[in-house]
C-alpha cells in the first residue's frame, strides 16, 4: 500500500465530489482543524490513567469529530454522514453531568493542572480554532447548524471535563492576578 499520491505536491486535494482543490480553502481548513483536534483529544487519553469514564467520553468525541469531518468532506451529504441533534444533546449531557461534579466557578481559570487536564484545556483552545474556520467557511459557503453547535458545546465538554479531571487529581485551579 502506499501512503502518498504526489496528488497534493501542488496545494491541491480532493473533496467529495470536487478535485483541485485548494489546501488553504476554508473547508479544507476547518477539517484540519477537527483533524488536529482529534489527535489532541487522542494525546489527552494516553494521559488519562484512573478517568475511564473520561477516556470513553473522549473515544466518543473522536468518533464524532470523524462523522463532523465526514460532512465537511462531502458538502452535498451524499453519504449521509451528519451531526445531528443527538449528538448536541450527548455534549449538552456531558457538560451538566461534569460540571456538577465540580465546584462552582467565580472566575477565570489559568489553564493547565494534571497531564491530563492541560491536555484538555489545550484541546479546548484547539475546538475553539476550530470553531472560528468553520464560522469561516460558514461565511462563504454552506455549514449546518447542527455542525456549529456541535463544536461550540464540544469545547465547553473540554472545559468541563479539564476542571473536573484536574478535581479528581487534587489540582487547585489558579485565578489569574491581574
Amino acid at each position: 500500500m502506499k501512503y502518498y499520491t504526489g496528488a497534493g505536491d501542488k496545494g491541491k486535494t480532493t473533496i467529495t465530489g470536487k478535485t483541485g482543490v485548494a489546501k488553504d480553502s476554508p473547508r479544507v481548513e476547518a477539517y484540519g482543524n477537527l483533524d488536529e483536534l482529534e489527535a489532541i483529544l487522542g494525546i489527552a487519553i494516553s494521559h488519562a490513567d484512573g478517568h475511564k469514564d473520561v477516556v470513553s467520553i473522549l473515544k466518543k468525541m473522536q468518533n464524532l469529530l470523524h462523522v463532523a469531518s465526514a460532512e465537511l468532506a462531502d458538502p452535498k451529504g451524499k453519504r449521509g454522514m451528519r451531526i445531528a441533534k443527538e449528538h448536541l444533546k450527548w455534549l449538552e449531557d456531558v457538560c451538566d453531568s461534569y460540571g456538577a461534579k465540580t465546584r462552582p466557578l467565580s472566575t477565570f481559570v489559568l489553564l493547565g493542572g494534571s497531564p491530563a487536564g492541560a491536555r484538555l484545556h489545550f484541546a479546548r483552545t484547539v475546538a475553539r480554532r476550530a470553531e472560528r474556520s468553520l464560522v469561516a467557511l460558514w461565511r462563504k459557503e454552506r455549514v449546518s447548524k447542527e455542525m456549529l453547535a456541535f463544536i461550540n458545546r464540544l469545547s465547553s465538554a473540554l472545559f468541563v471535563l479539564a476542571r473536573y479531571v484536574n478535581e479528581r487529581d487534587g489540582y487547585k485551579e489558579e485565578s489569574p492576578s491581574y
